[in-house]
């Protein structure tokens, strides 16, 4: 059985193959004609000074990241506050203003309307001073009107 092979891949001249021998050939001449810079020292501090400053780049990026994660936990927590003061019902100072931030923006009305009091239950102070959480009903029956 005679197998043809591929006529582009075998008619590569000899001049050609000389060609890319030359290219990777490395002899003195080339080796002595390499520039390197003449202040290797310098060099180096440049290059340290460059991967520095790249690190410290790449810190306040991860501080700026922190900040914004830590806002967003810090808004999250808030609002639930907010919308539920007796959390805190033994700090009574923190839990009169959570009450009032809570009576100023109107937080039951607006999340009776979205709906979010029936997702999210909120906290009821029983007699005993033990904290409950409930949902609210699902019809509100004071608010026929």
């Amino acid at each position: 059985m005679n197998k043809k092979k591929n006529n582009k891949d075998n008619n590569i001249s000899i001049r050609e193959i000389d060609k890319y021998m030359d290219d990777f050939y490395i002899d003195k001449n080339k080796i002595e004609n390499i520039k390197a810079s003449k202040d290797l020292k310098l060099w180096v501090k440049e290059s340290i000074d460059q991967a520095q400053s790249d690190i410290e780049e790449e810190k306040r990026i991860n501080q700026r990241k922190n900040k914004i994660v830590i806002g967003i936990i810090f808004l999250i927590s808030s609002s639930f506050l907010i919308y539920s003061p007796e959390i805190v019902h033994k700090f009574y100072p923190i839990q009169a203003i959570l009450k009032d931030l809570n009576d100023v923006l109107k937080v039951d009305e607006i999340t009776s309307k979205i709906g979010i009091d029936k997702i999210i239950p909120k906290a009821i102070v029983e007699e005993k001073g033990k904290i409950k959480f409930e949902k609210a009903p699902k019809y509100n029956i004071e608010n026929l009107n």
